[in-house]
């Protein structure tokens, strides 16, 4: 979850901080890549059961991400909550001040 909002504030922050750069967060959900193939049977089991339910098809977890490369005509700080569709989308809008000390705090943990 802390990732998450990370991720929003900087996308907020390159908003506006790099005119002309487009920045936003995509939800990729769960994606089949086959990321469990060398884990215990029991857990490829439990995929194979329940992944039909609760996954998505790669192209299914990539089109909004893609969809943002190839296209201009979004605007910047943008997240796309549900994975394939394009046009639901909502703008990432954070108190200025908050944003600079997540960076920071973002900054030290990763050593960047």
């Amino acid at each position: 979850m802390q990732n998450q909002v990370a991720n929003h504030h900087y996308a907020a922050y390159l908003g506006r901080a790099e005119p002309g750069l487009l920045a936003g967060v995509v939800n990729a959900d769960l994606a089949q890549t086959g990321i469990y193939r060398h884990s215990p049977w029991y857990a490829r089991g439990l995929v194979a059961l329940a992944g039909p339910l609760f996954f998505n098809s790669v192209e299914e977890s990539a089109h909004n991400a893609v969809h943002a490369c190839l296209r201009d005509d979004w605007p910047t700080a943008t997240f796309w909550e549900k994975p394939g569709a394009f046009e639901r989308r909502s703008s990432i809008m954070f108190d200025e001040t908050a944003t600079p000390r997540i960076i920071d705090a973002s900054r030290k943990i990763t050593g960047v």
